[in-house]
């Protein structure tokens, strides 16, 4: 005869089985909020590194650029896309020269990279001088400018630029951004951003951290301005150009409050080992902690000859002179060429 199970051992078995189930469920329970908690904490960091280009007290996290840029260079970004964001330097293979000119146009600024790749301009000088910069790149066989820069809105540092566009084969300009009120009326300003339009190019604003490949390793990235200011020296653009071993700081008009504010910024490189002097050498530039964070062997300044602002001043050649720096000027040596082989430098003189 079959028999029929005592209702306790029954009992006692779904109990225990109901036991297991239900500590079998109970363990994810308890995990059950971590990917929320992750994708919160992730959401945050995000905004903060967003932030952290506008809000100061968010600068203690690097910006996006910042992080493309160490990932690309981790990378070794090689793809010779003149628009790359990130230091392409690490491909440098000494293929070929860097050359860089400070162009004899007088009171001003003009400066020509010839790079493996792209040709670059920065600034050209006062109105009226557009003519003689044209000639002095057409004489080097130059006549494509993959990118024009005009470091900010002087006349003796933009005057020039209207007529290089339209007189060259352009493919890029790259502007400072200027804050509203600040934006000038001149007609100098507004030749320039016409030229612009008639040419069918569109503005690039200058932002920190961008970085232009020009071929071969050699690379050209935005350190300045770091941020939005009002007197129109401290827009300036300010790069640094990277071929090999060998580096190029160009600062235009650059003054010591926006020198402090680079200095200020984390995850970008000033040192060089040419210096253009801001300024023309006036006294409002080229600061103690600015010069010693650059720690330049060889100064350009862009000077006019007896010109009466009494540029460069004797403190700035002074200061240059203590900290054993090679000083070129183009109103004692006419346009000055140096050239980089990616590990050494030599200089070549007009006058």
């Amino acid at each position: 005869m079959a028999q029929t199970p005592k209702r306790g051992t029954k009992t006692t078995a779904k109990r225990k089985g109901t036991s297991k189930s239900s500590s079998r469920r109970k363990k994810p329970q308890k995990l059950k909020m971590a990917p929320y908690l992750v994708a919160a904490a992730f959401c945050i960091l995000c905004l903060c590194i967003t932030l952290a280009d506008y809000v100061n007290p968010f600068s203690i996290f690097p910006t996006w650029d910042e992080i493309f840029s160490v990932m690309d260079q981790i990378g070794g970004n090689g793809s010779g896309d003149s628009d790359s964001n990130g230091d392409p330097s690490g491909t440098f293979a000494a293929h070929s020269t860097v050359k860089v000119h400070m162009i004899d146009i007088g009171q001003g600024d003009s400066i020509l990279i010839e790079a493996p790749e792209a040709n670059v301009l920065i600034d050209a000088g006062e109105n009226g001088k557009g003519d003689d910069v044209i000639d002095y790149l057409k004489a080097h066989g130059i006549s494509t400018l993959d990118i024009v820069i005009g470091t900010h809105a002087h006349s003796d540092h933009i005057g020039g630029l209207d007529d290089v566009v339209r007189g060259m084969n352009v493919k890029k300009v790259i502007l400072s951004e200027i804050a509203e009120e600040s934006i000038p009326t001149t007609k100098t300003y507004t030749s320039l951003l016409t030229a612009i339009l008639e040419k069918n190019l569109t503005i690039t604003t200058a932002k920190v951290g961008d970085t232009y490949n020009l071929g071969d390793g050699a690379a050209l990235q935005i350190v300045g301005p770091n941020g939005v200011f009002k007197d129109l020296n401290n827009t300036s653009v300010v790069c640094r150009l990277t071929y090999g071993n060998n580096s190029f700081l160009f600062t235009g008009d650059c003054e010591d409050k926006a020198e402090a504010a680079i200095l200020q910024r984390k995850g970008i490189t000033i040192s060089a080992d040419v210096l253009k002097v801001g300024h023309h050498g006036s006294d409002t530039s080229t600061s103690d902690e600015f010069l010693t964070a650059v720690d330049p062997d060889i100064a350009l300044i862009s000077v006019g000859t007896g010109n009466t602002y009494g540029h460069p001043v004797p403190s700035t050649l002074e200061k240059l002179e203590q900290n054993d720096v090679k000083i070129y000027r183009t109103d004692l040596s006419g346009s000055i060429i140096v050239t980089s082989d990616g590990k050494n430098l030599s200089v070549t003189t007009e006058k």
